[in-house]
């Protein structure tokens, strides 16, 4: 089980805008729609502070200015060029809702909006209800070398290239069980390209350390960067969640037998 309480989306790294908080407690499903939880929050997090700091003081001065540079990305704010802002599908404020329209990270990441979907879809398994609330894809355009490296930490890849597409899967989980349980995440998506992301590469989401009381509901995001799109557009994705817990870590179900299926088209 992944420790309890570990949250991958931490709030300065954000490969993706948010119109509101992910993590927010959402009571119903009507509340869970008024909530765009359009990015991912991500993995710039005191942990990674505490690396840096860690290798400044052990490692050569070579080591320790890189360590510094990266520290330096939870401060960073790319200004927007004013022929930009003039263009009638910039959005300011991340809440892509149209194709074509197109929005800033704070990196210096181009992000514009390629396909949309809001047909609800759902699975039932081991006392949980997963929905997919809404699926986008993204085409991103680093404009700094900031924007390449918060891509790459956040989507655990090595590198990002010049122009590359990303999946946003907003989705929802609520306990129908009768005591609280702890989420393991997602284990992976796979797509019908043969592509399988995890976690460990490629892939970001939110959910996994979060703890939902019974009856309780909780919106998340999962971010996923999808190779060769430009050229074999992957059109679909399934969704396998993982292993739920109670609160002292025990298991309580096993991964469900079957994932969800999700449209990107």
């Amino acid at each position: 089980m992944k420790k309890i309480g570990y949250v991958l989306g931490i709030a300065s790294l954000t490969l993706l805008l948010a119109a509101c908080g992910n993590n927010a407690d959402k009571k119903t499903d009507s509340e869970n729609s008024t909530k765009d939880s359009y990015s991912a929050k991500m993995q710039n997090n005191s942990s990674t502070s505490k690396t840096n700091k860690n290798q400044s003081s052990t490692n050569n001065s070579g080591s320790a200015n890189n360590a510094s540079s990266k520290a330096d990305l939870s401060n960073y704010q790319y200004s927007v060029p004013k022929k930009d802002t003039k263009k009638a599908n910039y959005v300011k404020t991340g809440n892509l809702a149209k194709p074509r329209q197109f929005t800033f990270d704070r990196f210096g990441t181009r992000q514009q909006l390629t396909k949309i979907s809001q047909s609800p879809k759902s699975m039932t398994a081991d006392g949980l209800t997963y929905k997919i609330t809404k699926v986008r894809v993204v085409e991103n355009s680093p404009k700094t070398e900031a924007a390449k490296q918060a891509a790459a930490q956040t989507l655990n890849l090595q590198s990002v290239p010049n122009k590359y597409y990303t999946f946003v899967i907003n989705y929802s989980v609520t306990n129908n069980r009768n005591s609280s349980v702890a989420l393991n995440g997602i284990n992976n998506i796979k797509t019908n390209r043969g592509q399988t992301l995890t976690t460990a590469s490629q892939l970001s989401d939110s959910s996994a350390g979060n703890h939902l009381t019974k009856g309780q509901s909780k919106t998340f995001v999962s971010v996923g960067y999808l190779h060769d799109y430009a050229t074999q557009p992957t059109t679909k994705v399934t969704m396998n969640f993982g292993a739920i817990y109670d609160l002292n870590g025990k298991q309580l179900a096993a991964a469900p037998n079957q994932g969800l299926l999700v449209s990107l088209n």
